[in-house]
This record gives C-alpha cells, structure tokens and sequence, in this order.
C-alpha cells in the first residue's frame, strides 16, 4: 500500500465546486423562481433581460470604480515607501472586479421583499426584482466564471514582494555557500572525493536560482533540473513504500518509523520548496 500525501486542489475544481454550488442555490429556489416568472408580463422579458444585463455590468464597473478610488485615497495618505511597493495596477484590478461573485446574499436579499405592504396593498415590481436578482446571478456563473481564468493570464499579475525577497536571499545565501565550500572543507580536512561532490552540487544549484533570478533559464538547464527533481521524488516514494513495508511487518516501531517518516518529508520539501506555517 503506497502512503498517501495531501495535495492541492487544482483551481479548476474549486472553480467548479463554486459554480456547482451556486446551480444548487437556484434550484432549491426554483419554485419561488418559476412563481416569480410566471407573474411576469411576456412583454416586459425582453426590458427585463437587458435590465440584467445592464445591472451585472454596472456592478462590475462599480467595483473597478471603488477599489480605483480606494487605492486613490491610500496613495494620497500614506506616502511611505513600503506603501508604494504594495500599489497594485489597474490590470489586478480588474481581475478583482471580474473575481466579485453573487449569488446566495444577493437571492436572499431578492426573495426576502414582501409581496404586500402594511395595508395589504400588494407591492409592485418584487417579480421584476427577482427576475433581475437571478439573472445577474446566472451571469456571474456563466460569464464572469470560464472568463476568470482568462482574464488573470491576461492580467500578467507580478510576483509578491515576499517571493522577490526570497529569490533575493536564496541567491545570496547560495553565493555565499559556493566561495566557501573550499575553505570549510580544508578545515574540516575532508576528502577530496566528498570536497568535488558537494562543491558541484553547490555550483548547479547556485546556476538554476541565477538563471530564474535572471528570469533566462537555459532550457537544457531547467530540464535537467526538473528531470532531477522528478527522479527524487519518485525515488522518495520507493523510501516510503519500503518504511511502510518495514512498520508493517513489525521491523521497526511507530518511534522509529515517525523519525524516519519526517527525514522524508524534509527531503521532499527541500526538493518542492513546499513551505509550511503553523
């Protein structure tokens, strides 16, 4: 039995469970739906779907218009230079614009008008309102939805300050290492075999991060590198089917397998720069 490890949900899938689930929304109200659309003059579908229409784009343009404004206001008021890295550009902007889903609130908010007033007197235009509250809805599913994906690869969103930091100081802690690989290794007295196989791992993984530093990877190196990486992860996998083999089979105790489990998982993490925060 090969050992299971957590994986990240791809973002296609939650984009599915999200349109999934506001598919649900509509249908365990399309009875109060289909009653509000039955009141509905044909006549007056037609102003009604363009009134959709129109409501979704207004809505989408609203939020452009605030968080533009927003960041406005915030550049006007802080002027610190920490403040400026974090300015975003009208193209994150419009990614979050398109990202601004409705779908339960808003239908909540529609169904929760009343049909009558105090006196009785019933309320025109609740029909309209619905109508207008689940097309604006189903737009945001089958519009703003598949064109998100689209619109990020458009966006071209630039990297976080904190991952420039991190290239930044794996390159430098790797610069420092290489230069000093001969000089520790004449004091530890270590062997000239063990000196030459350290010294080069050193000098290829110094090579990879200035070439993504540089943002020019020689395609020969990044495959090689890759084809490294795969090659230990699916030696990891073997390590992991053997110590489960071992703990199975009553070799070794749950102390000694845990260590063992973790050395593993560190390796693995090294070689995926997978980082984990408690």
């Amino acid at each position: 039995m090969k050992p299971e490890r957590a994986t990240a949900p791809h973002p296609a899938a939650i984009l599915a469970i999200i349109l999934v689930s506001y598919f649900m929304i509509l249908l365990d109200n399309s009875v109060i739906l289909q009653a509000a659309v039955h009141e509905i003059n044909p006549q007056d579908v037609g102003r009604l779907l363009l009134t959709a229409v129109a409501v979704w784009l207004v809505l989408i343009i609203i939020r452009f218009v605030f968080q533009t404004v927003s960041v406005a206001v915030i550049r006007i008021l802080d002027r610190r230079p920490s403040q400026r890295q974090r300015r975003t550009t009208y193209r994150a902007r419009v990614v979050s614009s398109i990202a601004g889903f409705r779908g339960a609130v808003s239908l909540a908010i529609a169904l929760s008008v009343p049909s009558a007033l105090n006196d009785g007197t019933p309320l025109s235009g609740r029909e309209d309102i619905i109508f207008i509250s689940a097309g604006v809805i189903v737009l945001t599913m089958l519009v703003q939805g598949p064109l998100l994906p689209a619109v990020v690869r458009w966006a071209k969103l630039p990297d976080e300050p904190e991952e420039e930091e991190l290239r930044l100081a794996e390159l430098a802690i790797a610069a420092a290492a290489v230069p000093a690989v001969d000089e520790v290794a004449h004091e530890l007295r270590t062997s000239a075999e063990v000196h030459g196989r350290v010294a080069d791992e050193y000098r290829s993984h110094l090579s990879v991060i200035q070439a993504l530093k540089g943002g020019s990877v020689p395609e020969t190196t990044m495959q090689s590198h890759q084809e490294e990486i795969t090659l230990r992860r699916a030696l990891l996998d073997r390590k992991r089917e053997a110590l489960l083999g071992l703990r199975l089979a009553g070799t070794v105790d749950d102390s000694v397998a845990r260590r063992l489990q973790t050395r593993l998982d560190v390796e693995e993490q090294r070689l995926t720069g997978v980082e984990t925060y408690d």
